[in-house]
């Protein structure tokens, strides 16, 4: 009698084989999470502090107070990003220092405008109506005069209409007719350059009036002028502030991105050509230890080619990482600007801001877009590993400054790094910018260790718990085999014995058949007999 194939016991050898390799799986893991070796990733941190980088030493070394572009925030502390910016500020620190004479305001082309609006306007006429009482003024009686809303002296003596607006724009606006007016000579007098509201409430101290009762000033119609023309001026400073932070955030982020791609790409080029010379130099040493210096040479050539040549096919991955290294740039820039438009940012700051914002942006990629396979879990380790190893990297730039003064103040190589590399750099503060760099990498190296550390002692105990788990499976599937197997020798013995006594039962059957056989067979003898005897 043939058996058939069990179905539960392959799912059981099945599940028993899947378990096995699971815990031989896991076993492997927990071995690699043991070989962390914090010394080889230091060493490895050296080599990319000096290469992968050179982009960001780049930026940094470029970083001014206050960022790339002139916000009207620092404009105002004199802290400007060009020589442009400056000679505006020079002009509004001069024009708040009592700089605007009347051979001033004549240099800068103020008087031409109002003397043609006054021929214009006022020429030869009997009657004129004045500006801010709106009362008819004889021309022969009082004399008349041309006013600045909006004062040719407040114009120079702003920050925002400085900074927004050229030379000429200012005089322009200042000369538009929503902003002159005839009104009485006196009182053009007494107001000056003052701002119409102040002028207006100010109290005369020849009778106690304010100004606009001593001169009849109608308050409405005043004001609405002098709303106008401030409308007028805020509508064009604020076209002129888009227009000039919009141009010179262009210009200056892609100046950024250019070159943070450029040297980018330079430090992974040289961090792997260094990387690819070092293991074709040991692999060579060590296949050949026994071989000619020429042909270890040959081993070393062949496998420094091989290596190239991968570096050559990873062209794509190179430039990626370029492209992404100049968008933080970019957008770095951006942060800088939007920071400085309400608080200063010293040249250290944008520093850190710039060669941490791209660790920023690697972070907040990896917890937005894992890679395909990764979990979020592990990418919010990465990110954290990331940010922290960017956050400690850029803080290192602190250190520049002690590191730099330290360096000029070595004997005999201190004057080498003195020397100016730039308006207001050194040698010595590239140098210091790179050493603080390496001294952040390897400090960012050890915290991310520790990161790894506490990720894989968490994992580890995750693991030797699944371990358990899994061991608790397999002696569940072994008895559960063990048991199998008895049950399958207990039908076998059960379908055996059967099987025996259907035999003997066949077997005793037959004997009985025999036995009847032979007995008829004897009766028939005996019988026979029995007749011949009577025959006779």
């Amino acid at each position: 009698m043939q058996q058939g194939t069990d179905p539960l016991v392959i799912d059981v050898d099945a599940e028993l084989e899947a378990t096995i390799n699971e815990m031989e799986s896991l076993h492997k893991e927990i071995a690699e999470l043991d070989g962390a070796n914090l010394m080889v990733d230091c060493q490895r941190s050296v080599v990319d502090s000096i290469t992968s980088q050179f982009g960001i030493l780049g930026v940094v070394a470029n970083s001014q107070d206050g960022g790339n572009v002139t916000t009207e925030h620092n404009f105002k502390k004199g802290i400007t990003a060009n020589e442009q910016d400056q000679q505006r500020y020079d002009n509004y620190r001069d024009m708040n220092n009592g700089g605007f004479t009347s051979e001033v305001r004549r240099q800068k082309g103020y008087e031409a405008p109002k003397n043609a609006y006054r021929d214009k306007h006022v020429g030869d006429r009997k009657y004129v109506k004045d500006g801010y009482t709106g009362k008819r003024l004889h021309t022969d009686k009082t004399p008349v005069d041309v006013e600045h809303i909006v004062s040719a002296h407040e114009f120079e003596s702003r920050a925002d209409t400085n900074l927004f607006l050229s030379p000429q724009e200012r005089v322009d606006l200042a000369s538009s007719d929503d902003n002159l007016t005839p009104i009485s000579f006196s009182a053009n007098r007494s107001k000056g350059s003052k701002a119409f509201e102040p002028w207006a409430e100010q109290q005369r101290t020849d009778n106690g009036k304010t100004n606009a009762e001593h001169f009849g000033v109608n308050a409405e119609l005043a004001r609405a002028k002098d709303k106008k023309s401030r409308a007028e001026i805020e509508k064009a400073v604020r076209r002129g502030a888009l227009k000039k932070y919009g141009k010179e955030l262009l210009a200056t982020g892609a100046s950024d991105a250019a070159k943070t791609g450029y040297k980018t790409a330079t430090g992974i080029l040289m961090q792997r050509s260094a990387s690819a010379i070092f293991n074709a130099f040991k692999r060579a040493l060590k296949e050949g230890k026994n071989l000619s210096l020429r042909r270890k040479l040959a081993l070393f050539k062949r496998y420094a080619s091989e290596a190239f040549e991968q570096i050559k096919k990873d062209w794509k991955e190179i430039v990626d990482s370029s492209f992404e290294a100049g968008i933080s740039a970019f957008l770095s820039n951006l942060l800088v600007f939007a920071i400085n438009y309400f608080k200063t940012l010293f040249k250290k700051a944008v520093a850190i801001i710039r060669a941490g914002f791209q660790s920023l942006v690697k972070a907040v990629r990896l917890l937005m877009s894992p890679p395909e396979g990764m979990s979020k879990r592990d990418a919010r380790y990465e990110a954290a590993k990331v940010f922290t190893a960017g956050v400690i990297t850029a803080s290192s730039l602190l250190l520049s400054e002690s590191i730099a003064k330290l360096l000029q103040a070595t004997p005999l190589i201190g004057p080498f790094f003195a020397i100016p590399t730039g308006e207001d750099s050194v040698i010595g503060d590239m140098v210091a910018d790179a050493l603080s760099l390496i001294i952040g990498g390897l400090a960012s190296t050890v915290a991310v260790y520790f990161i790894d550390q506490i990720k894989n002692s968490t994992r580890k105990s995750e693991l030797q718990i699944q371990l358990m788990a899994q061991g608790g499976v397999v002696i569940n599937l072994k008895s559960i085999q063990s048991w199998q197997s008895l049950d399958n020798a207990y039908h076998h013995l059960f379908t055996t014995v059967g099987e025996m006594r259907e035999d003997l039962s066949e077997k005793q059957q037959s004997i009985e058949k025999s036995k009847k056989q032979t007995d008829d067979a004897v009766t028939g003898f005996a019988a026979a007999v029995e007749n011949f005897g009577k025959f006779d």
